[in-house]
């Protein structure tokens, strides 16, 4: 006597379990995310080959870190930064302030003192290598 085997029904995979594993994860992530205005610092760019006459006079700044800095070869502390650059003989509505940050300058230091270039009556500031 022959016995074949049942036959075994074959069940297709349900997708609506993953459905809702994605939803869940969709609105963990929506819910855990920071909705913060990411703000940008507004600078001039810096173009090459233009006589640097018809701009103005350039301010060279300096950003050597530990919160040191440079303003034209002079050494100054970046708390006085903002006092020493509106002393500055070369400061004018015509002049361009220059930012240059060295290799161990930390951000904090650069985005201080670019924000200190941008309150003084300079036309631009522009961040150079």
């Amino acid at each position: 006597m022959r016995i074949d085997p049942a036959a075994t029904k074959t069940r297709s995979i349900s997708l609506t379990p993953l459905i809702d594993v994605v939803f869940l994860l969709l609105v963990f992530f929506m819910l855990a995310s920071t909705f913060l205005k990411y703000s940008g610092i507004d600078l001039a760019t810096a173009s090459t080959g233009e006589a640097a006459a018809d701009k103005g006079p350039v301010i060279v700044v300096r950003v050597l870190g530990a919160g040191r800095l440079e303003i034209d070869g002079a050494a100054a502390a970046i708390d006085e930064f903002g006092t020493r650059l509106a002393t500055t003989p070369a400061l004018s509505a015509a002049a361009t302030i220059a930012v240059q940050p060295a290799g161990d300058a930390t951000v904090e230091d650069i985005a201080l003192a670019v924000e200190t270039a941008r309150r003084a009556p300079a036309r631009a500031v522009v961040i150079v290598r």
